[in-house]
């Protein structure tokens, strides 16, 4: 439960800074192109993404499919875990954002003092992304969430429809 709540937290807060981004000036992308990471274009229903497999995962401690991260906004979110350290798994999503060449990355770092926690913010045309990844409660492997958000929700919301 104590995860859970640190985990909308801290998507509360990536929300708070990724709304400017979805806002804010286009970027190279598409609005409805595929994410990097969870292989899902901004508008599907489509199932959580493995990275470098054919099937949906049950999100760690997480609701599969679309989700409301404040009042009125939701954002698609997949996941899944890895068998790679924190470190690893996020060098290879960041090398997967980088090979679309579509994106720019908003924010990133550690979200905890113990290193455990690593997350950016990723910012397209039209869509944001916020990626977490987190060391297994076991410590072996890793685990990844991705929240993605388009700018025409976001903007649906805020106008109030």
């Amino acid at each position: 439960m104590r995860r859970r709540r640190l985990v909308l937290a801290l998507l509360a807060c990536a929300v708070a800074l990724a709304l400017p981004v979805l806002l804010g000036a286009p970027q190279a992308s598409s609005p409805g192109a595929a994410s990097p990471v969870s292989g899902e274009a901004a508008g599907e229903e489509a199932a959580p993404t493995v990275l470098g497999g054919d099937g949906p995962l049950a999100l760690p401690d997480a609701a599969e499919g679309v989700v409301e991260v404040s009042p009125g906004v939701s954002a698609q979110v997949s996941g899944y875990e890895s068998d790679l350290p924190l470190e690893e798994e996020a060098r290879r999503c960041l090398e997967r954002y980088r090979n679309e060449g579509d994106c720019v990355v908003s924010r990133s770092g550690y979200l905890d003092l113990l290193g455990g926690t690593w997350g950016c913010v990723m910012q397209g045309d039209g869509w944001a992304e916020v990626l977490l990844v987190s060391e297994a409660p076991d410590g072996a492997g890793s685990e990844v969430v991705v929240w993605r958000m388009d700018a025409a929700d976001a903007a649906d919301a805020l106008a109030g429809g």
